[in-house]
């Protein structure tokens, strides 16, 4: 019998013999106010048994996903008929609750009286011996077991540990603390069942950050990753994709990443040359309920898979050259505070360990300015032109943060004057997000006499085809003089798959009276 001691059972350990063994069965049919058993004469049942009846109780832990099973008495009730393999309950009675197939009977069989033997021949003048007394702990035991039938748990724990208190040196001591010890982890899966269901649900609609890339290589896996903002909330992350035309989405596992990024990949067989493969991303949380993080079957998200290059050397483009000149103006229409750039780079993909490119390029700036109040009072503008070259070299940490130092060196000339000297410069930038998708550059500059700037960058790559940029940058170019703001947008067109064309805008100002904008464009070439 599982959870209980039973009485008769406890008997027969006290008195040091084995317990006979107890006659289960379980209610397989209920009929006509008939209660049908599984169990009859074949094993052993007695024609005038009472039966003990439970109920069987099966849980799931929520949280160990072990399985927790119990059964409780529900009361007795008399045999009625019994066959060979098969009994028959009529009175219910004295039943908590009304039995239902799959219920459990138990028949306890009473300890038989053993026969006395013969008592000898009495002597004369013999004392007749007194009746045996039960031990107080024995009583004691049998009141507690007797008392705890059906009633709650801490009620049962506590009567055994008020019994252990008062009967340490009790013989049957070993088999209570077993018992108590059970009894305390039954309770311990309860309050536990009672927190989880107690537990908040999660939030309707689950915050899900996710760049949707914009091609796939054909024969190659893409890898794709989400980040889900409630994770205590999502068991799993699905993928599923299909090529588009098809009907059936094939379900692929996405792996947790830290403590927010699922990730997954579209495998080889679905990204087929001149095709678009469709897909969704799907979470399933902890409440059990299905929800869609981008995309839905009925409205998925799409990629374009195209050829990979036939020449093994080009599957990936590695170098880019690019051209860009601007005009900067911090006082249009007034004062002379405003400076030209033009500059031209080579750019090639190492991926060496944590370099990841490497870059080289000249430039020139040439500019006047000077103190806004000296201006203002009619002072003749500082000239100067700066002709330089530099060099730069970016580390990647990992995919979305990367580190790039500039070294920059020219010779610098004083129009006004006609004198020069050698100037030397860095620039050193952090990238958070990946080298060829939406992300944010931060940084800064210094150039001898021309001065410094600060600068952050929006690199975003949400429309195929079209790449924009916007920026803020504090800085006192051209002449080392008051600082000034800058606010520019750049906006790109990929004209074909080497040519990217850009066009700049912006507006500059030192203080409210000396304001002014940028105007300038570009090229790009990658190969």
């Amino acid at each position: 019998m599982v959870g209980r001691l039973p009485l008769a059972a406890l008997a027969w350990l006290l008195a040091g013999a084995a317990p006979p063994k107890a006659i289960e069965g379980v209610i397989v049919r209920m009929a006509d106010d008939e209660v049908v058993v599984d169990v009859g004469s074949r094993q052993g049942l007695p024609s005038d048994a009472r039966l003990q009846v439970y109920r069987r109780l099966v849980v799931t832990h929520p949280l160990s996903g072990k399985q927790i099973i119990d059964r409780f008495p529900i009361g007795s009730v008399p045999l009625a008929e019994r066959g060979e393999l098969l009994s028959i309950v009529r009175d219910v009675k004295g039943l908590q609750r009304r039995p239902v197939p799959g219920d459990f009977v138990v028949y306890e069989p009473v300890a038989p009286v053993a026969k006395a033997a013969p008592a000898p021949a009495p002597e004369v003048k013999a004392v007749p011996a007194l009746p045996p007394v039960a031990p107080a702990d024995e009583v004691a035991l049998e009141a507690v077991l007797r008392d705890n039938m059906g009633r709650p748990l801490p009620e049962r724990i506590q009567s055994f540990e008020a019994y252990v208190k008062a009967f340490p040196r009790a013989k049957a001591i070993d088999a209570v603390g077993t018992e108590l010890a059970r009894l305390r982890s039954l309770l311990d899966n309860e309050r536990a069942l009672a927190e989880a269901a107690a537990k908040p649900a999660a939030p309707l609609g689950l915050t899900s950050r996710f760049d949707a890339p914009r091609l796939a290589v054909a024969g190659a896996p893409l890898d794709l990753t989400v980040a889900v903002v409630e994770t205590e909330h999502v068991e799993a992350v699905r993928l599923f994709a299909r090529p588009r035309g098809t009907k059936r989405y094939e379900a692929l596992p996405m792996r947790r990443d830290g403590d927010y990024y699922w990730r997954g990949s579209l495998p080889e067989a679905l990204t087929k040359t001149d095709a678009e493969v469709e897909y969704f991303v799907e979470a399933v949380r902890t409440d059990s309920a299905l929800e869609p993080l981008q995309g839905s079957a009925a409205a998925p998200l799409r990629v374009r898979v195209e050829a990979a290059p036939t020449d093994p050397e080009r599957r990936e483009r590695r170098s880019r050259a690019a051209f860009s000149a601007r005009s900067v103006d911090f006082d249009t229409g007034g004062a002379p505070d405003r400076y030209l750039q033009t500059e031209a780079d080579f750019t090639y993909l190492l991926e060496a360990g944590l370099l990841r490119t490497f870059r080289v390029g000249v430039g020139l700036i040439d500019g006047e300015g000077g103190r806004t109040e000296a201006l203002d009072a009619g002072a003749d503008p500082r000239r100067l032109a700066l002709g330089y070259g530099f060099a730069e070299t970016e580390m990647g940490f990992n995919e979305v943060f990367g580190v790039a130092v500039r070294l920059i060196g020219g010779n610098h000339r004083a129009t006004d004057d006609g004198t020069a000297a050698r100037v030397f410069g860095g620039e050193g930038r952090l990238r958070f997000g990946t080298a060829d998708g939406t992300r944010l550059v931060v940084g800064g500059s210094a150039l001898q006499d021309l001065g410094n700037r600060a600068f952050t960058e929006l690199h975003i790559e949400a429309i195929d085809g079209f790449p924009l940029k916007a920026g803020a940058a504090v800085t006192n170019l051209p002449v080392d003089a008051d600082l000034g703001v800058q606010l520019s947008f750049e906006a790109g067109w990929r004209v074909t798959d080497l040519l990217t064309l850009t066009a700049q805008t912006g507006w500059n100002a030192r203080t409210i009276n000396h304001h002014g904008l940028t105007a300038g464009g570009g090229a790009v070439l990658d190969w």
